[in-house]
């Protein structure tokens, strides 16, 4: 093999060990993607609960709704109703009165010490997982707070 040759593969094997450490630290664009659906699951139920925890502040009060169907959501321009991977609904259960449920199918696992304080309670396992809130007249909807890894 001339000089050439030897450096053409030298030169290769620099950029796979390149690639191969980048995707060690930053991740594969897989993993990156599925964190990117994910946090998008965080935000419309992120909007759902506070358009769910303000519906008593509309001039004529509404109470809970039985289920999510023709939910007129003020904030419908950034939230869906939908996963954004599957396009199913996501999970809504009105518990009580002034309590509900949202659900969501999550691709990674988020742990409370990888996130912001005022993140923490978005924390979660991979796979199903539901958040409980409360509504407080007048406050909005406050997450009923559960041990998270």
């Amino acid at each position: 093999m001339s000089g050439r040759g030897w450096l053409l593969v030298a030169v290769s094997i620099v950029v796979v060990i390149a690639i191969g450490i980048g995707f060690s630290v930053l991740g594969t664009p897989g993993a990156a993607r599925k964190a990117e659906l994910d946090k998008k699951r965080i935000e419309d139920l992120t909007s759902l609960s506070n358009e769910l925890g303000g519906l008593d502040w509309r001039p004529q009060p509404q109470p809970l709704p039985e289920s999510l169907d023709g939910l007129n959501l003020r904030t419908r321009v950034k939230t869906s109703l939908n996963d954004p991977e599957t396009g199913k609904p996501y999970a809504y259960r009105r518990l009580a009165a002034d309590r509900f449920e949202l659900c969501a199918t999550f691709a990674t696992a988020v742990k409370e010490k990888d996130l912001e304080d005022w993140q923490k309670e978005w924390a979660h396992p991979a796979g199903p997982h539901c958040f409980t809130f409360v509504v407080k007249r007048g406050l909005g909807a406050e997450m009923v707070r559960t041990p998270a890894g």
